[in-house]
């Protein structure tokens, strides 16, 4: 039984230093460890996107003063929607609201130094949800029933032919 175990641990430990030399050493502790992966209790601002592919990412962020004290993030993607969204919330944490969104997709794979198709859409929804924080945060913040009315109202698509009522989507 011990030979099965130290085969199993020399496995293990093969898998892992191949996994190290693929990605970089930030990125592989995201992956290894899925940094700021997880819910949030009484987080300030919340946003849910799905992307094209139909995976979820879900951000909470608590803010202290009008810089990112703490940000965690959730999704149902692969490996790749972790790696954005735990890359992104790295780059976010300390950041002003306004700093966040100056944060960009190709920023993101920059840092993780990975690319492909893949790479750039879950960078680019772990980014929009990102943003859609930012911009909840201040409809929630602000006092302005303008703007929350404003939020809130539904966007109109053109009527069909031959349509006797007018469709909506939010």
């Amino acid at each position: 039984m011990d030979d099965v175990q130290a085969l199993i641990e020399r496995i293990r430990k093969s898998v892992v230093a191949e996994a190290e030399q693929k990605f970089a050493d930030e990125t592989f502790q995201h992956l290894r460890y899925s940094l700021h992966n997880g819910l949030m209790r009484d987080p300030d601002a919340v946003a849910c996107l799905t992307g094209d592919c139909g995976e979820i990412m879900k951000m909470y962020v608590k803010f202290r003063g009008n810089r990112v004290e703490n940000i965690t993030y959730i999704t149902d993607g692969d490996a790749c929607s972790c790696l954005c969204g735990s890359c992104t919330a790295e780059m976010a944490i300390g950041k002003t609201t306004e700093q966040l969104l100056e944060i960009r997709a190709a920023e993101v794979i920059k840092r993780v130094r990975r690319g492909g198709e893949g790479f750039e859409k879950c960078a680019l929804l772990a980014v929009e949800t990102l943003h859609k924080v930012v911009e909840n945060y201040w409809i929630a913040r602000t006092d302005s029933a303008v703007v929350k009315k404003r939020a809130r109202e539904p966007r109109f698509l053109p009527v069909r032919k031959g349509s006797s009522h007018m469709q909506y989507s939010n």
